[in-house]
């Protein structure tokens, strides 16, 4: 009986179990009527949901979005993650501009309730329920509402009558078997949401042309579109006006109807032109209808629109399911978070280029009908589910329909030969995005939370890299076997919320494969596949090859035996570690082995897939010097060249040439070199820079280590001295807890080892030679408001040490790029021994004005680092020897008073006019203790004249303090156009760097 009993209780356990495991999903069906004020801006109306427990839970509350409070200020989550994407617009709007939803009256089943918000938030409501919902119960939630619109600002909203109504009702949070997901509006990270059947009556003036999810259900609204499609057709030409006409004194209400989706927009315009169409699906042969509705804005591109759409239909379908629903329309029109936006039945677009431009962008929010309408996964939880597999299916649709569109195809061809980029398809810039992310180890995990990718990494990561990974999926698998994997997971999950497990539980069944190394490393985690060929063995009977993989994920590898490009036969290898021996099934007249030919697979380094099997250097690819640079060839042993130019007051014309590495995607080895001869020195002299990368895995982002180096003439006495300077380095990133964080802090350590020429006391050159051992430490905050950096930096040399710190503050307080900048700084030296006196001393000092000056028998080097660019070092010429760097105490005045072996505080701010005037005022001020131990106060107030903001800058100090003026004096400025002075930032060691600072 015991044995009985137990037995009983294990068979209970397993049915409850397995009942718990079956998979149920919520329903929610609405009928709503609304109403749209065009003059206040405002929708009234009201709504009722049947909510369905179809869980095996008992609920007690309800938990509802009420997503356009996400407009109500600038302290939302919405707001907040735009600011932190960079848009300032929004945070900078006025209150007439924002939006809301208000007079919420929820009941329930006709009876009152008790809701709340909840706390710190209103865009989620709690809904107390006045009983227990029970499995297979149902309640009805009803409520008005109001919708205040804001401008159009990511989703929601209007431009003057022109309406976006987006995620605009109270709509239920998703309850599964996770819990609730209820959720804040975000612009990055879209939404998840019940299904259930949709009934929407909108009334507005008879005169807007509605796009709508749904069937409209009106027959006089249905012939009036008809009619408008109808003299759309007809029309030879479209006119260039844009205005609005006047609204309609008749109302009207339209009807609309929908099974089976989870969420319902709709758009509005009276300027619209309507283009009706049909597409005969590949599966079922059943006809669906489409809209195309578009303004005179872009009606040349936009009168294609129908053959986009027919296209999309049929290869979505044919690639996945059939299209389920009746009708698609897509919408000319404007959106704020991005080129388009969908929702089910239909999808707005912003404006595109050109035809090719449109149609791409039309199948990619069509095929969202597919990823996110049908299949409805948790995007804001796994966004890769959602907008990467879509972007997939968007590229696959592109080199079908586009085979020889090819990458900036905008470019003349011979542009894009030059760049080396005229055999890539235009689908490689998700392999280019990813390469650039990963090199530097930037790259995110897939399976992230959506608000938690920085936002290239979300374009990049979950849009491009998903695409690649199941390019690979389906090189790996073969087309056809990987098309019925996906057809069955459409088929299983349509109208559902499939799970990341999900997929791949059908992915593996359907194929027979374990995919390991895609879920739980390629999506899981951000490590990087590397394989390369070691070494091919030719013999006769058994020839056999070496294989490495030099990262950390074993996935499958394709090998090609290639003869010149043309692949004879392929083969997969299944993944390992380490090394490992096979035989190699090299065909005849093959002449090399080669990794992926196809660009399959995202390795994050491909200079190592080719083996030439009749070459004494079989892994050396040939070389190529490259003028400017071009994108990475992983066949080509690349080094980019280039003239260098230069001019000094010494050299005089520099002419030279730049040798340097491929910069773009990185790479761990870097140099840049750039000898050259000085036409009026008649010396050699250049500059250069070689160093490496590595990426620890732990708390260091990047540890670069290397060696700079530069020989210029600086001085004229009477022949030209030159400064010879090598100086090894080291450079920690360390990586950030929270990579959208704003903060990061690094640390930098340098050696410059200098062989100065100089004059002794009898005028005769001779050369000196110092060391100066720096420690800086910078902590920063790149955020789009108030950005700030502090740096601190210890400096040591045989006679001195030196403590400094520099802050920089911008304190943002208009809409574009204008603001406060504010500078403060501090420097001394508690150890200095050598004589005060000696003012040519190569040994440092604290300086008000950080310039050079040879007048009236001063010479005073101030650049004793020698990091600054100085067209005349030493104040020879009278204009030119006006240069100032924004160091020290970062005066633009023209003196040589505040020299300190002691110790200097100063202050520099600065302000924006407007940002069409490159007019900046500043004042500066300073207090300085002397050699003397006398403590002194200076200060400046100016304009600055930006020709390219803090690189090429001219300052004109007004007033300044009269120790200034008395020290100018002295030097003979007398006259106010000679107090004018000049920044110009030319350091062009790493020209690189400004180009990757583009991305």
């Amino acid at each position: 009986m015991q044995h009985f009993l137990v037995g009983l209780c294990m068979l209970c356990f397993l049915f409850v179990s397995a009942q718990k495991e079956t998979y149920w999903q919520q329903e929610v069906n609405c009928k709503i009527d609304i109403g749209l004020n065009d003059t206040t801006h405002v929708l009234t109306g009201f709504i009722s949901m049947e909510y369905i427990n179809h869980s095996p839970d008992t609920l007690k509350e309800i938990l509802i979005h009420l997503w356009p409070n996400a407009y109500r200020d600038h302290t939302t989550p919405l707001a907040k993650q735009m600011l932190e994407n960079g848009k300032k617009t929004f945070h900078f709007s006025k209150p007439n501009q924002r939006g809301f939803i208000d007079k919420i009256d929820f009941k329930l089943n006709a009876e009152v309730c008790r809701w709340n918000f909840e706390p710190n938030t209103k865009e989620i409501a709690r809904v107390k329920l006045n009983e227990l919902l029970g499995p297979g119960e149902t309640v009805t939630i009803a409520t008005p509402f109001r919708v205040k619109l804001p401008n159009t600002f990511s989703r929601l909203g209007h431009i003057d009558q022109s309406y976006q109504i987006t995620q605009w009702y109270p709509k239920p949070a998703v309850y599964d078997r996770k819990g609730w997901h209820a959720m804040p509006y975000l612009d990055q990270g879209e939404f998840y949401s019940e299904y259930g059947r949709f009934d929407v009556s909108i009334t507005l003036p008879k005169n807007y042309v509605v796009g709508a999810t749904g069937d409209l259900q009106t027959p006089e609204e249905q012939a009036w579109i008809d009619s408008i499609a109808d003299a759309t057709k007809k029309l030879k030409a479209y006119g260039t006006d844009m205005k609005f006409p006047a609204s309609s004194p008749t109302q009207k209400t339209i009807r609309f109807t929908q099974q089976n989706i989870h969420d319902f927009a709709w758009f509005a315009d009276k300027r619209y032109h309507i283009l009706k169409d049909t597409v005969t699906l590949p599966n079922s042969g059943k006809v669906v209808t489409t809209y195309s509705l578009f303004t005179n804005n872009q009606a040349d591109i936009w009168n294609k629109a129908p053959s986009y759409l027919h296209d999309a239909i049929y290869h979505y379908s044919k690639y996945l399911g059939d299209y389920p629903y009746n009708q698609v329309t897509a919408l000319d029109g404007t959106i704020s978070a991005g080129g388009g936006m969908e929702y089910p039945n239909v999808t707005i677009i912003g404006e595109e280029k050109d035809d090719i431009g449109l149609d791409v962008v039309i199948t990619h929010e069509v095929g969202h009908n597919w990823f996110y309408g049908l299949l409805g996964s948790n995007e804001r939880e796994h966004g890769w589910m959602d907008e990467g597999l879509n972007s997939y299916y968007e590229n696959r649709y592109v080199k079908a329909k586009y085979p020889n569109q090819k990458i900036l195809n905008g470019l003349p061809v011979f542009v894009r030969k030059f760049l080396d980029i005229n055999q890539y398809h235009s689908t490689y810039l998700n392999d280019f995005g990813y390469q650039v992310l990963a090199r530097e180890n930037e790259d995110q995990a897939l399976n992230l939370h959506s608000a938690d990718f920085t936002d290239m990494n979300y374009g990049a990561t979950v849009y491009g890299k998903t695409s690649l990974l199941f390019s690979y999926l389906e090189a790996y698998l073969g087309t056809a076997l990987f098309d019925t994997c996906m057809k069955t997971y459409y088929e299983k999950f349509k109208y559902k919320h499939p799970q990341p497990e999900d997929l791949r539980a059908v992915l593996e069944e359907t194929s027979g494969k374990k995919l390991n190394w895609l879920f739980d490393d390629l999506i899981n985690t951000n490590k990087k596949i590397d394989y390369s060929i070691k070494h091919v063995f030719k013999k006769r009977n058994t020839p056999s090859m070496i294989l490495k993989n030099k990262a950390e994920i074993s996935s499958p590898v394709m090998l090609a035996y290639m003869k010149r490009d043309s692949v004879l036969s392929t083969e997969w290898i299944a993944g390992f570690e380490g090394q490992k021996t096979i035989l190699a099934n090299i065909p005849e007249g093959a002449d090399k082995v080669k990794i992926d030919p196809w660009l399959a697979m995202p390795e994050v380094n491909r200079r190592n897939n080719t083996y030439k099997l009749s070459k004494p250097f079989p892994k050396i690819e040939k070389l190529k010097f490259q003028f400017l640079g071009a994108a990475e060839n992983q066949d080509r042993t690349q080094v980019f060249f280039a003239p260098y130019l230069g001019w000094n007051n010494y050299d005089k014309t520099q002419v030279g040439l730049m040798l340097y590495s491929p910069f773009l995607p990185s790479r761990k080895f870097n140099y840049f070199l750039a000898p050259a001869i000085g036409t009026g020195s008649r010396q050699f002299i250049g500059m250069g820079n070689v160093n490496y990368t590595f990426f620890p895995d732990q708390t260091v982002q990047r540890f670069t280590v290397g060696v700079s180096g530069k020989r210029f003439s600086y001085l004229l006495f009477p022949q030209n001295l030159t400064i010879n300077k090598i100086e090894p380095f080291a450079h920690i990133v360390f990586k950030k807890k929270n990579a959208r964080s704003p903060f990061s802090h690094e640390i930098k350590i340098r050696s410059a080892l200098l062989w100065l020429g100089r004059l002794d006391n009898n005028n005769q050159p001779f050369y000196e030679n110092y060391y100066i051992n720096e420690l800086s430490y910078l902590f920063k905050r790149e955020s789009t408001l108030h950005p700030f950096q502090v740096n601190a930096t210890v400096r040591q040399g045989d006679n001195f040490l030196a403590l400094q710190a520099e802050g920089k503050f911008n304190i943002s307080y208009k809409k574009r790029n204008e603001g406060l900048e504010i500078r403060l700084f501090a420097g001394g030296f508690p150890i200095y021994t050598k004589n005060n006196t000696d003012i040519s001393s190569p040994l440092p000092r604290m300086f008000l004005s950080t310039a050079t000056v040879n007048s009236f028998a001063y010479w005073l080097q101030r650049d004793y680092m020698f990091d600054e660019t100085f067209i005349d070092r030493n104040g020879r010429d009278k204009y030119l020897g006006r240069q100032v760097a924004t160091t020290g105490g970062a005066f633009r005045s023209f003196t040589i008073f505040g020299a300190t072996n002691k110790f200097l505080v100063s202050t520099n701010i600065r302000s924006s006019i407007h940002r069409f005037v490159p007019i900046l005022p500043f004042v500066s001020a300073a207090a300085i203790v002397t050699d003397l131990n006398k403590t002194e106060f200076a200060m400046e107030l100016g304009l600055t004249l930006a020709l390219i903001k803090n690189v090429a800058e001219i300052h004109l100090p007004l007033v300044t303090t009269n120790n200034i003026k008395r020290n100018q004096e002295v030097l003979g400025i007398s006259k106010w156009y000679q107090r004018i002075t000049f920044t110009l930032q030319l350091n062009m060691q790493r020209p690189m760097d400004f180009i990757k600072n583009l991305f």
